[in-house]
């Protein structure tokens, strides 16, 4: 693999998404990987993608004590080590703790594939399992002429673009209609992650898609009733944005629909 292929390979990019996410949840864990063209595993340290702005597909990691980025295609395997001294107050000793259940159980609900050796929790990063590829796959299936066409259809990019200047503006609850499934999905936002492709965010929802190409969108909802707060600690307030979602809808010549009290936007205009 090199970065073209990176770029076009969408579930493996959502697959070490997620585990860099599962890693950063334990942030006194220490990790470790294997790079394949090296005959040792790397130090053991904390794991993180690097920040570059040549690199807009988060397509490296790094460790302090490795010596350098790598790129997450030469990755065979990454380790964590869920035993470790969890230190909460300077006046106090530090404790050791094994977060060895809450790690495989994270894993597990995610659809990684994992093994136990010496303790260490190991994920194999060089090949998805078949339950992953298929759920990511299932309407990731574009053939190249579908991408061309997106291309060339000014008219449909210039309403993706319009719609989600009004979506991003807050992080509301969306369901969305795929074509070809009879199921609602219900999602906590949409972010654009490339410009034919919007991912689905979980966050309390359980989606069956992570990727979803926009052509194969029928239709968005948007509850407009958001539950708002200044910090977590300080109490919260509901905020009817019904009439502001509308009157932006409108402004960019956006038909919809109300329905239940959800605004309906047709994503083929």
């Amino acid at each position: 693999m090199d970065m073209e292929m990176w770029k076009k390979d969408l579930p493996y990019q959502n697959f070490w998404r997620w585990l860099i996410v599962i890693i950063q949840e334990k942030p006194w864990c220490n990790h470790r990987f294997k790079v394949i063209s090296d005959d040792e595993a790397s130090p053991w340290d904390w794991i993180f993608e690097p920040m570059f702005v040549s690199d807009p597909f988060n397509s490296c990691i790094e460790s302090g004590r490795y010596g350098g980025p790598v790129a997450k295609w030469e990755v065979e395997w990454v380790e964590i080590d869920p035993i470790t001294e969890k230190k909460t107050d300077s006046h106090l000793p530090a404790e050791w703790i094994d977060c060895t259940e809450q790690i495989c159980e994270r894993l597990t609900l995610e659809g990684f594939e994992f093994s136990i050796i010496n303790h260490f929790i190991r994920i194999t990063t060089g090949a998805m399992t078949p339950k992953q590829r298929d759920s990511y796959y299932k309407f990731w299936k574009a053939e190249i002429k579908d991408c061309e066409i997106w291309e060339k259809d000014i008219r449909l990019q210039n309403f993706w673009q319009r719609l989600f200047s009004i979506l991003k503006e807050r992080w509301y609850v969306h369901r969305c209609k795929i074509v070809g499934d009879d199921e609602i999905i219900q999602c906590y936002g949409l972010t654009e992650t490339f410009d034919c492709c919007i991912e689905l965010t979980k966050n309390d929802y359980v989606t069956k898609y992570d990727y979803v190409v926009k052509w194969n969108i029928e239709w968005i909802e948007i509850d407009p009733i958001v539950k708002e707060t200044d910090h977590p600690l300080t109490k919260s307030w509901v905020t009817d944005y019904t009439e502001h979602i509308c009157e932006k809808l409108t402004s960019e010549g956006i038909e919809f629909t109300m329905i239940d009290g959800n605004i309906r936007v047709m994503t083929t205009p």
